[in-house]
């Protein structure tokens, strides 16, 4: 796991940055919009991350954000990633397990299910990569109910990619999960 960020954020978030407090969606208005980019959040990570994302053999992975603060200028304070992993095909979103296609502990344990390797170093470049983004994304500050810019704690939904990055056919792309 790696700890992405000007500083190392507990889980749940922290309450105060520089001694003032992080407000969460319910208590501001307006939307975090990126600057300079007519894209989602999850589309410009996935477009700034491609370069990279396009050395891992073909398949599915996941990356987990999570604890984004923006600052009052916008700029991100601090965040939380997880590396990027690869998803086996037989795995599914939890609450979409198909429990008649699962494999079976045998054939786990016979290493018959194939899962993807990657190495360390690939896996460093993509993180890297993505702290890099992270370090330079400019949303718009948000407003307090009183019309002042505040620290913003980005919703989860808003940030982490909506299904499995896909590699395949030398493109990378979003598999969605299933409705």
């Amino acid at each position: 796991m790696i700890i992405l960020g000007k500083s190392l954020i507990s889980i749940p978030p922290a309450i105060q940055v520089n001694n003032e407090p992080i407000y969460n969606y319910t208590q501001v208005s307006g939307e975090a919009k990126l600057l300079h980019a007519e894209y989602s959040f999850q589309e410009y990570l996935l477009k700034e991350l491609t370069p990279v994302l396009i050395k891992l053999p073909e398949g599915r992975y996941s990356i987990a954000l999570s604890n984004l603060v923006v600052g009052k200028t916008g700029k991100l304070l601090y965040y939380y990633a997880r590396d990027i992993v690869p998803i086996s095909n037989q795995v599914q979103t939890f609450d979409r397990v198909d429990l008649d296609n699962m494999p079976s502990s045998t054939d786990l344990q016979a290493n018959k299910v194939q899962s993807l390797k990657i190495s360390r170093q690939l896996v460093v470049q993509v993180m890297q990569q993505l702290r890099k983004t992270l370090d330079e994304v400019e949303l718009s500050p948000i407003k307090s109910q009183n019309g002042k810019p505040v620290n913003f704690l980005l919703p989860d939904s808003e940030v982490n990619f909506s299904g499995f990055i896909t590699i395949k056919n030398g493109k990378v792309g979003l598999e969605h999960f299933s409705e």
